[in-house]
């Protein structure tokens, strides 16, 4: 059953929350070098504090590297 969760990476006082779909709705893709993904659908509800403070951490530079840049 699909429930509401804090989103990691944000703080909990931002309020973001998301909600993950129904595995009934996921897709697995087999690739032919051997790798297996999943995909599910993801629905992310953004409130005002969270953009402000996604937005001061750009403009100060304080925003975390993207670990998905590195892999």
């Amino acid at each position: 059953m699909a429930q509401l969760g804090p989103v990691p990476g944000l703080p909990r006082w931002t309020g973001v929350k998301a909600v993950v779909g129904p595995l009934s709705q996921h897709e697995v893709t087999h690739r032919a070098d051997g790798r297996t993904s999943l995909e599910v659908p993801v629905s992310v509800q953004l409130t005002r504090r969270a953009r402000f403070w996604a937005r001061w951490r750009m403009l100060t530079g304080r925003w975390p590297s993207d670990a998905a840049a590195d892999a």
